[in-house]
């Protein structure tokens, strides 16, 4: 056989072989999702962004810091326990348009006209805020640009505070949680332990504000966010707890009045940052 004919006889079995033995690779080839491959043949398995709120907590000057000691408005030294707060109900503005979280979830819900449950599919961005862990993952938002406000919600919409507990996911906010903050009328929006004269000893107050308290408070923030594409979306929720005790006094114990003025100085405790 001629060399040259011999030569491409050659070539072209090294290509046949080559191209049957190449697998597809899959990948995700939409470039807004986190794990965007230009390199894949086959569309597959997109994990697009999630909104995240990085808690920053203080009581005024003070880093927050649980069963601490802080100083009151008459500077009595009141000892804060523990706090924990829903967020509900996010969205973004950009240019003039609302921009919302896409998760959705089927819950089941009490019916209290029928006394019966229900399976219904809700808006899905319920976030249980401690003090750690400081990253709190709220829902996916896959809008990029620059955004100039965020509003949200504290507690939970009339739906949310229907859902039953138990057959929520374990992992889910709205399921069963260590504060026991469910009961026969709903969820505690924000539930707030102290002891009024900072003495270990003594018993802890529990302020509870549910939907009687606080039933449509949200809080707006503007400013100046923006969102890379195909990255999370991380923003700074922050809180000054010295701005919910604000005017209360701790030396006469009167917890409805307390809580009162609790739900009113709510609206001035939050702003988020970037």
């Amino acid at each position: 056989m001629p060399v040259r004919l011999y030569m491409l006889v050659t070539g072209l079995i090294i290509a046949l072989t080559a191209s049957s033995c190449y697998e597809p690779q899959q990948g995700c080839l939409d470039v807004r999702a986190v794990n965007y491959y230009a390199g894949a043949d086959e569309n597959c398995c997109c994990r697009y962004p999630k909104l995240i709120l990085s808690s920053n907590q203080v009581y005024d000057t003070l880093l927050f810091r649980l069963d601490s000691l802080y100083p009151a408005d008459n500077g009595q030294l009141f000892r804060i326990k523990n706090i924990v707060f829903y967020v509900s109900g996010v969205e973004l503005g950009k240019a003039g348009e609302t921009v919302r979280t896409s998760d959705s979830l089927q819950f089941r819900l009490f019916n209290a006209v029928q006394n019966d449950t229900l399976r219904q599919w809700l808006r899905d961005d319920a976030t249980l805020i401690r003090r750690s862990p400081l990253d709190n993952q709220v829902a996916t938002f896959s809008e990029d640009g620059n955004f100039d406000r965020i509003k949200f919600r504290i507690g939970l919409s009339d739906d949310l505070n229907s859902v039953i507990p138990v057959f929520a996911p374990t992992s889910h906010p709205l399921y069963t949680q260590k504060e026991n903050l469910h009961n026969n009328n709903g969820y505690t929006f924000l539930r707030a332990v102290i002891v009024r004269n900072g003495d270990p000893a003594l018993t802890p107050d529990t302020l509870d504000l549910t939907t009687s308290d606080i039933p449509d408070l949200f809080v707006e923030s503007q400013g100046d966010f923006y969102h890379e594409l195909g990255r999370d979306f991380r923003l700074t929720l922050n809180a000054d707890w010295a701005r919910l005790f604000d005017g209360i006094d701790l030396s006469v114990y009167d917890i409805p009045q307390w809580k009162i003025r609790m739900a009113s100085n709510l609206k001035d405790v939050f702003s988020v940052s970037q």
